[in-house]
């Protein structure tokens, strides 16, 4: 589950920033209900004792609630921002991988001509990178 990594991870991240009084927010209903619970499911027992144990070892006071999406604006919006950006990303790698193809089939057919043209020549095999 990605949102108890990244809640670890930030946990992490102001713990090492020396914060004590920390308060933790977040939209996913389940996981929150999860880290004030004593009662640990199985899929998120390993994450979630980390969870526990850096919240009782590193901070003085520890608020964790539920906010809905809409309500959390800042949040939510980095969030959409991320997989904004990880959808132009694979778009771009797609276009590069075609761009990649199209120069392959070009290269094979210049070294066909060239082997056309130069019957007697032994051109050397180079594979592709």
């Amino acid at each position: 589950m990605a949102e108890d990594l990244a809640i670890w991870c930030a946990l992490l991240h102001v713990s090492s920033l020396n914060f004590k009084f920390i308060w933790l927010r977040s939209d996913s209903q389940g996981l929150i209900t999860a880290i004030n619970s004593t009662r640990r499911s199985i899929e998120l027992f390993g994450i979630l004792s980390d969870v526990a144990l850096l919240i009782s070892s590193s901070f003085l006071s520890v608020s964790v609630s539920f906010v809905y999406r809409n309500l959390d604006g800042p949040a939510d919006a980095l969030a959409k921002d991320k997989d904004d950006r990880i959808s132009l990303l694979e778009t771009q790698m797609t276009a590069q991988h075609a761009g990649y193809e199209a120069q392959r089939r070009l290269n094979q057919q210049i070294m066909e001509m060239m082997q056309r043209m130069y019957p007697n020549e032994v051109f050397p095999d180079v594979p592709d990178p």
